[in-house]
C-alpha cells in the first residue's frame, strides 16, 4: 500500500483532482492505474491521504521499457483518454513497471476531465508516441 498525503489548501485540491481522475478510471485500476482503496481527511480539513496499491518502481527513461510494453503502456494512455481523462503530465516519472501488470500510469494530479480524444491528433498521445519511438 501506498499512502499519498497532501498538507494544505493547493496540495489538497491536487490530491482531490486526483482522487477525483482515479475515481473516473474506476475500470482501469489495477490494469492500467494503481487500484485505489480510499481518500481520507483529517478533522481539521487541512491534510488529505490518498491510499492506492503499490505499483512498482517509477521509470528513468522510456527507453527503459521493452518495444512490447511500450505498445503496451501507449494503448493504456489511449484507453484513459477514451474514459475521459487527459494526464497532461504523462513523463517516465508518472509511469511504473508492475512486476505483475506492466507499465501503470500513475500522478494525476494534473489531470483534466471530460477530455474529448481526437485520437491521432490528441497532442498528448503524439507526444507519447514519439518519445516512446513508436
Amino acid at each position: 500500500v501506498v499512502a499519498k498525503i497532501a498538507h494544505g489548501s493547493a496540495a489538497t485540491h491536487r490530491l482531490d483532482r486526483e482522487f477525483l481522475a482515479y475515481s473516473a478510471l474506476r475500470t482501469w485500476q489495477g490494469v492500467a492505474i494503481p487500484r485505489i482503496f480510499g481518500m481520507y481527511t483529517s478533522t481539521d480539513k487541512t491534510t488529505k491521504v490518498l491510499l492506492m496499491s503499490d505499483a512498482g518502481k517509477t521509470l528513468r527513461d522510456f527507453g527503459d521499457l521493452e518495444p512490447a510494453e511500450k505498445h503496451l503502456l501507449f494503448t493504456r494512455l489511449v484507453r484513459l483518454h477514451q474514459s475521459g481523462v487527459l494526464h497532461n503530465d504523462i513523463e517516465p516519472r508518472n509511469v511504473t513497471r508492475s512486476v505483475t501488470s506492466g507499465p501503470l500510469v500513475i500522478d494525476f494530479d494534473e489531470a483534466s476531465l471530460n477530455h474529448v480524444c481526437s485520437g491521432a491528433s490528441c497532442k498528448e498521445l503524439r507526444r507519447l508516441a514519439e518519445a516512446l519511438q513508436l
